[in-house]
């Protein structure tokens, strides 16, 4: 499929487009498949929403990428920085207080990390001090 656009920044606007429709026909209560998600459904997990929850931390991470590189391009001399987060799955009371969540500190921390530390570049990611691959090579 990637070899089908130009660059990869034309592939992931697309890949981006398709979770925005996706998200549509899930919110006008349309079956998925009408813009072409075949969700698999997983041994446990048949009413979970897993797969959505998971294509909207891949459409962050696209939208992470093409900010940076747009703002990059069109910005160069303003200091702003676009980068990514994860703060964790945190006990918060979005979740009432989920079991086994870490504590809504820690996942506090993984922003605070991120905003003051000395390596920030455009198109990052990073959870818990730790840098980390946005983007398969």
């Amino acid at each position: 499929m990637h070899r089908k656009f130009r660059s990869k920044y034309t592939y992931l606007f697309n890949l981006l487009f398709f979770i925005i429709r996706l998200f549509k026909a899930v919110e006008e209560e349309k079956d998925p498949q009408t813009v072409g998600f075949n969700p698999v459904k997983l041994p446990g997990f048949e009413h979970a929403n897993v797969l959505y929850y998971g294509a909207s931390k891949l459409g962050v991470n696209i939208l992470t990428l093409l900010e940076a590189r747009d703002w990059n391009k069109k910005y160069s001399a303003k200091n702003v920085i676009i980068s990514a987060v994860c703060p964790g799955f945190c006990a918060t009371d979005l979740n009432n207080k989920a079991e086994g969540a870490r504590s809504a500190e820690l996942g506090a921390d993984s922003i605070l990390h991120a905003v003051y530390t000395q390596n920030l570049e455009n198109g990052q990611f990073w959870r818990d001090g730790s840098r980390l691959p946005l983007e398969a090579n």
